[in-house]
């Protein structure tokens, strides 16, 4: 009897869930989760043995068919996805062929290329496009951002890791504040000569 009328409760849920995946436009992840959730409880009240194997059998075998029209959604979704990015990466590739080309040219080209690759990236982050396709781009960029330094700053700009590059800048900036020091200390020791002359001169139009 508990059988019966467990198997006719989960036949009503069931007939709600067949309703609403003929519904669908489009695959639902949320409604995929709730069928899981229900093929769990239907499975734990049989193996709980409060389901006849039969009345079980029968309830999974109707759930298989909805999650098989759930696949093919789902399947259909990943193509349309797949076929979009596939669309998004032509558009970075054929940009980055371009830029390629202007950094192999070099000289004035040269200029606009690392504003207009810093404008790919920022596009790159919002766009939406499948991991294979993300990562072939991002090694693009990453690749055309080391060629155009190269190019512009010469064959050692891309060598060692980041923080050996921020080391070299921030050993230059050292240098250079030293150079400024200096300078600045003679300033101050002409400065200092001049106005002991003044002080010492015997007229004032001397001083």
């Amino acid at each position: 009897v508990l059988s019966s009328k467990l198997h006719e409760a989960y036949q009503q849920e069931l007939a709600e869930f067949k309703e609403k995946v003929e519904q669908l436009g489009a695959y639902d992840n949320k409604l995929w989760e709730s069928l899981k959730g229900f093929w769990d409880k239907v499975q734990n009240q049989s193996r709980e043995r409060n389901l006849f194997r039969e009345h079980a059998n029968h309830l999974r075998d109707n759930i298989n068919v909805l999650f098989e029209d759930l696949k093919a959604m789902r399947k259909r979704v990943q193509g349309e996805f797949m076929a979009a990015s596939s669309t998004v990466a032509d558009e970075f590739n054929k940009s980055l062929d371009d830029i390629e080309a202007r950094i192999a040219a070099g000289g004035s080209r040269l200029n606009s290329v690392f504003d207009e690759l810093k404008q790919m990236q920022r596009r790159y982050k919002e766009a939406r496009m499948s991991n294979e396709h993300r990562n072939q781009i991002w090694n693009r960029l990453d690749e055309a951002f080391k060629k155009a330094k190269e190019r512009k700053f010469g064959p050692s700009a891309n060598d060692g890791s980041i923080a050996e590059r921020h080391d070299r800048r921030l050993s230059g900036l050292v240098e250079a504040q030293k150079r400024m020091e200096e300078s600045i200390k003679r300033d101050e020791e002409e400065l200092d000569f001049q106005k002991k002359k003044v002080n010492n001169s015997e007229g004032q139009l001397e001083a």
